[in-house]
């Protein structure tokens, strides 16, 4: 939304914004109704079934191992199927929320940054994207860091910072929904352990967490409306998913010499999520290629 809105408004060049996520999702929807409000193409990836999460060692190897291969896998496969001959610099949206919309309070805030951020999602897809083309995050920009986290989070939380920006410099840009909520008009907020939890979502976050400590998270079915990316969903429906990740296991299971690193890594793939999984894996990709 804000990153095109901007761009729009910077050139009069030709722009095509491109998406990618579980179909019906906002993330779907929203992106068509804004490019085709500024004039611009749009391209869509559906990742319906998942199928791209069991290529571990290609997304290892273009991350260079350095973070979790889940996430860069969606760049990965998106970008393997363009044709990027004719395409300039990429304008992407990474870290915005994690410094627009901070989920923690001033002393965790840091820690979250680097470890979802920078060193999370935020660094793997662009190094997947190197491979292709450039990227450019404004929210990545070393002025707009300083600028936004000199703001206390409290003033931030909740994307009241964000609502704000936006309903001042890009008012047109608030006639859509954010997350499914009305920018402007936020549900109230309340703090657990550190992370700004929406009050409505309590319940849901607490059951979660109840789940996955009984070891029962597996049987636990998301709502693929709620996740650009609903790995537990998909690996519901496709069984053979979790078969390939555990057959990936299996055959590198010899690596782990150590036996309290092998019971830690035995359980995630017992009793964890996709994502928890998905961080054996990589583990494993990284002994395997880098000894």
């Amino acid at each position: 939304r804000t990153t095109q809105w901007v761009a729009r408004q910077l050139t009069d060049q030709h722009i095509t914004n491109f998406t990618y996520s579980q179909t019906e999702h906002y993330d779907h929807l929203l992106p068509r109704q804004i490019s085709r409000a500024l004039g611009n193409d749009w391209t869509f990836l559906p990742l319906d079934g998942g199928s791209y999460i069991t290529d571990v060692d290609s997304v290892c190897e273009n991350t260079e191992w350095l973070v979790n291969y889940l996430l860069p896998a969606e760049p990965n496969y998106f970008a393997a199927l363009q044709d990027w001959e004719n395409v300039g610099v990429v304008l992407t949206g990474l870290n915005g929320d994690n410094i627009f919309a901070t989920e923690t309070d001033n002393k965790h805030e840091l820690e979250r940054i680097y470890t979802q951020g920078f060193n999370g999602y935020s660094l793997g897809s662009p190094l997947i994207m190197q491979h292709f083309t450039e990227t450019y995050s404004p929210f990545c920009d070393v002025d707009v860091l300083d600028y936004v986290l000199h703001i206390p989070t409290i003033k931030r939380r909740n994307y009241y910072f964000y609502d704000r920006f936006v309903l001042t410099f890009y008012p047109e840009a608030a006639q859509w929904h954010h997350k499914h909520v009305q920018i402007g008009k936020r549900p109230p907020m309340v703090t657990i352990l550190g992370r700004n939890i929406p009050l409505r979502d309590v319940g849901k976050r607490m059951g979660m967490y109840l789940l996955k400590h009984l070891h029962i998270y597996d049987t636990y079915r998301a709502d693929k409306s709620e996740s650009m990316n609903p790995y537990d969903y998909w690996t519901t429906e496709n069984p053979d998913l979790i078969a390939q990740m555990q057959g990936y296991y299996e055959r590198h299971l010899h690596l782990l010499s150590e036996e309290s690193w092998s019971q830690v890594c035995d359980d995630k793939m017992r009793f964890g999520s996709v994502m928890e999984k998905s961080k054996v894996l990589t583990i494993l990709s990284a002994i395997a290629h880098l000894g």
